[in-house]
């Protein structure tokens, strides 16, 4: 993004779910894993997780985040949309005048997303690799930390790791690389297992981060 379109978005008090998308697909388009994805199909991907999920973000909205585990109203947002997508489906599927272009459509749309399912499914086996070598007990699993702003993220994390000490939370994450293991480490993070080889070329290292006893109030 350029700097006259950050310089606009900071003068903003507020972005909305779109353009926080923009903020994650910029940020997350150059990595090994969606290098093969156009812009506009993962920015369409990071609009649905942003829907669905629960996510913080700084009030221009150069940075954001998104987290699971912090409560239960996303998980009940993500199956209403489920369940919207399959009645909607199904009334497409009787609608049988319009079905053929209608699905012809959609397996040209799925088409876009082939790199990132095929990853996907390529990856269930280091993924599960990686949530065996978390922390037992209830935890805050920090998704999707992108900026395109100087200092917009680490500004970010400081207040969700305070937001996480209040609230008692234990924060776990997988560092796509070494440098970021060394980032997150800033903010309390430690490694708790070994690098797990990723079949798009990273090693992903898996790391956790406990509230501070003295800060927490346990307050939700």
């Amino acid at each position: 993004m350029t700097t006259t379109a950050v310089r606009r978005r900071t003068q903003r008090t507020s972005v909305g779910s779109w353009g926080l998308a923009e903020v994650a697909a910029i940020a997350y388009g150059p990595q090994p894993q969606f290098t093969r994805m156009r812009m506009l199909p993962l920015r369409l991907a990071f609009w649905i997780v942003l829907l669905t999920g629960e996510r913080r973000t700084n009030q221009s909205g150069t940075a954001v985040c998104c987290l699971s585990g912090a409560s239960r109203r996303p998980k009940a947002k993500g199956s209403l949309v489920a369940l919207v997508g399959l009645l909607v489906l199904a009334g497409l599927w009787a609608a049988s005048a319009v079905t053929w272009p209608i699905f012809a459509a959609a397996i040209i749309g799925s088409s876009w997303y082939w790199p990132m399912i095929r990853n996907g499914f390529a990856g269930l086996g280091a993924r599960r690799a990686l949530q065996r070598a978390r922390p037992s007990g209830r935890a805050v699993v920090v998704h999707t930390v992108a900026s395109i702003e100087p200092g917009a993220g680490r500004h970010l994390l400081t207040t969700l790791v305070a937001e996480a000490d209040d609230k008692g939370w234990l924060l776990v994450l997988d560092a796509a690389n070494e440098r970021l293991a060394h980032y997150y480490g800033q903010f309390g993070f430690a490694t708790t297992g070994p690098p797990v080889p990723m079949p798009w070329g990273e090693e992903n290292i898996p790391m956790a981060r406990q509230p501070n006893p003295e800060m927490c109030n346990h307050s939700e």
